[in-house]
């Protein structure tokens, strides 16, 4: 799984990217 710095990842879990 690709973990986000809190910059760069939307502010809901729910809108992050899929990992693939």
């Amino acid at each position: 799984m690709k973990f986000y710095r809190p910059a760069e990842r939307p502010a809901s879990p729910s809108q992050w990217p899929s990992p693939e």
